[in-house]
């Protein structure tokens, strides 16, 4: 597996501590490691990884309708 950030802070220094983490990319703009499935519980609570949220077809329509009733009401708002 492997875990990436997007800047060299405080987390990517504590994966870099991590003996179970074998640095593939060390740059400026943050590190790639890779590691053991076994170990994923240990680097899982560094990074505090998080599901990307995901939405159906019929879920993003009626989400959009919905959005383009309240800015419809809002320029009703602005226009008065």
């Amino acid at each position: 597996m492997a875990a990436s950030t997007d800047r060299h802070g405080s987390i990517a220094l504590r994966l870099l501590e991590l003996s179970c983490c074998d640095v593939q990319q060390d740059g400026s703009d943050g590190v790639t490691v890779l590691f053991d499935l076994a170990d994923f519980e240990e680097v899982a609570a560094i990074i505090q990884p998080r599901r990307r949220r995901w939405m159906s077809e019929d879920q993003r329509r009626a989400c959009t309708e919905r959005l383009a009733k309240v800015r419809a009401q809002a320029l009703q708002k602005v226009a008065s």
